[in-house]
């Protein structure tokens, strides 16, 4: 079971399943079934690219996926939106991901998932250079900046 938690510490399950499938295709005309498309041999994420660049929706595709959940303990979309920030949505993220590969067919979800662990590997690696190459310089131009004062 894929499970993340809100800012304010409750837990949520996270299960793909079709009607859930159905349901986000209807609301927000996204297939999550299809994150990933191959273009002759080269894999293409549009539909992630779509919910990266805009967590209000990444957040309301998460919620209606845990609205079940939302409705037993009497949770609005507004409430659960106001839960929702930094390492939040990076877990949910990350169990939506981990969610959809394990709701595809076998050999699917065999490729589907080297995919994502490849993208995961590559993108940590990327973000500690980024970080130790952004923050050496950054903090050598605010201590430059600092001595102008």
């Amino acid at each position: 079971m894929n499970v993340f938690k809100d800012k304010l510490g409750r837990t949520w399950d996270v299960d793909i399943n079709v009607s859930i499938i159905k349901h986000i295709r209807k609301q927000f005309n996204l297939d999550l079934s299809k994150f990933i498309t191959f273009e002759g041999k080269t894999p293409k994420s549009e539909m992630l690219e779509k919910l990266a660049a805009d967590p209000c929706l990444l957040v309301d595709v998460i919620f209606l996926i845990c609205k079940a959940q939302a409705d037993e303990r009497e949770i609005t979309d507004e409430d659960f939106g106001r839960a929702m920030a930094g390492d939040a949505i990076e877990d949910a993220t990350d169990c939506l991901l981990d969610a959809i590969v394990e709701f595809l067919p076998a050999a699917n979800r065999k490729v589907y998932g080297s995919i994502l662990s490849a993208s995961r590997a590559f993108q940590k690696e990327a973000t500690e250079k980024l970080g130790k190459d952004l923050g050496i310089e950054f903090e050598n131009k605010i201590v430059k900046d600092l001595k102008k004062i």
